[in-house]
């Protein structure tokens, strides 16, 4: 096996050789042991991970090791063989082969030592045992695991996370408890009780591993079954009318007492002093048509640049009727955009209502990035300004989609944000302990 280290068929033969070894009898196990088998064994799962075939017969041959002998087992751990069958799980997902071995394996192991319970959750062993290939073959162990869990391994556990010596470690171990008990039972009992610890779990879909990632989503979920208030997006009240519809309604893009013109797109829009000075809905407009601004000369075509005509078209009925009708619902976005130039915050309201209602895999990026560019305060007694809204839908859409999501290459580019907002989005509708 050392000879040819890298041919599988060789390995497999030799691995099937100290497998029968080990099932014959005791002397042979005790052979197997002095000869540092077990060594080789765990150096051949390491070399050959993505071998199924190898894993298999590794597994196996792990376990006849390790059955109903306490010696064997614990040769197994000294030579760092718990790592590997995690690993073989982890890389061979949809292999029953594979994740049955495994799961016998383990179930070997902590049988001979109950304190293997505890290595297996420091190195993030108990997630792939509730994989489906393996959910069924895995359940008695599972069992015995939430039996420790709540018991034995109980305080050891809560002292690794309260001194955080290592983030992998914290992380496997946050895993494993979100796994084997009740969510809303590890909020009350402060194993989730901060941003902190809901950032370690959000950490996951930063992970290059499409794997990883996917592990991180089913996580975040398994934490949201402790709420009663699911993740979703509160519609923001739409505001009263800013003006009277009757004063202002007759004179939109009126020539006949027009005194100032804009030109959108090659094409002019007739609005009047008055009205946009008087006007609540924007004051920029009435900062443009002051008496220092050049735009307040009599006559002045004032152009209006980066905006389409239809767009302004919009705004304007806004600002003069504190009315307006998105159509079709695309414009939207722009209309957002051009509010945010105008400082015309009601009008983005309206707005986030119709971009959040219309958001899709396809074009929620290109709204949160439209969000980021929205720099609006929030009105008078508003908590969140239309920005902050608008982010908050996107948020809610993602994580109630992370599965179409987390594999795109949007996501990609912008995981490390998106995990924290994401984090603060789950951490603000998790129930707080008291």
């Amino acid at each position: 096996m050392q000879l040819h280290n890298t041919s599988e068929a060789v390995q497999v033969e030799g691995l099937a050789v100290i497998g029968n070894l080990a099932k014959g009898c005791e002397s042979g196990r005790i052979t197997i042991i002095r000869e540092g088998a077990i060594s080789r064994i765990v150096g051949v799962m390491e070399q050959h991970v993505r071998s199924e075939l190898v894993q298999r017969v590794a597994l196996i041959t792990l376990w006849k090791v390790a059955y109903h002998d306490s010696d064997g087992t614990a040769v197994v751990i000294q030579e760092g063989g718990m790592l590997p069958i995690i690993t073989a799980m982890k890389t061979h997902p949809s292999s029953a082969a594979v994740q049955i071995r495994a799961v016998r394996a383990i179930d070997e192991l902590i049988r001979q030592n109950k304190d293997n319970a505890l290595l297996l959750i420091l190195e993030g062993g108990v997630h792939p045992l509730f994989q489906p290939a393996a959910y069924v073959s895995s359940a008695p162990l599972r069992g015995e695991l939430y039996r420790l869990v709540q018991s034995d391994c109980r305080p050891v556990l809560r002292t690794l996370l309260a001194v955080r010596s290592c983030r992998q470690t914290e992380l496997n171990v946050r895993l494993a408890l979100l796994y084997l008990c009740d969510s809303s039972d590890l909020i009350v009992s402060g194993i989730f009780s901060s941003l902190h610890d809901i950032l370690c779990i959000t950490s996951l879909l930063n992970d290059e591993l499409p794997e990883t990632r996917a592990e991180g989503a089913r996580s975040i979920l398994q934490l949201l079954q402790s709420t009663e208030s699911p993740i979703s997006f509160t519609p923001p009240v739409i505001p009263k009318a800013c003006n009277s519809p009757q004063n202002f309604e007759a004179f939109v893009n009126d020539d006949e007492l027009s005194d100032v013109t804009f030109e959108i797109e090659s094409k002019t829009y007739h609005a009047h002093r008055i009205v946009l000075k008087a006007s609540t809905a924007s004051d920029v407009f009435g900062a443009m048509l002051s008496c220092s601004m050049r735009e307040a000369q009599p006559g002045a075509l004032i152009p209006i640049e980066g905006m389409r005509y239809n767009i302004f078209c919009e705004l304007m009925e806004f600002v003069y009727t504190g009315r307006v009708s998105i159509s079709p619902e695309s414009d939207a976005a722009e209309l957002m955009l051009a509010a945010d130039q105008f400082l015309v915050t009601k009008l983005q309201v309206h707005c986030v209502q119709v971009l959040a209602k219309s958001l899709s895999t396809e074009n929620v990026w290109n709204t949160l990035k439209i969000a980021h560019q929205c720099n609006l305060a929030a009105e008078m007694g508003e908590p969140r300004s239309p920005g902050d809204m608008l982010k908050d839908a996107c948020i809610c859409y993602l994580i109630q989609n992370m599965a179409s999501v987390i594999d795109t290459q949007e996501f990609m580019d912008q995981r490390h944000i998106l995990s924290k907002m994401i984090a603060h989005k789950v951490w603000s509708v998790l129930p707080k302990p008291d």
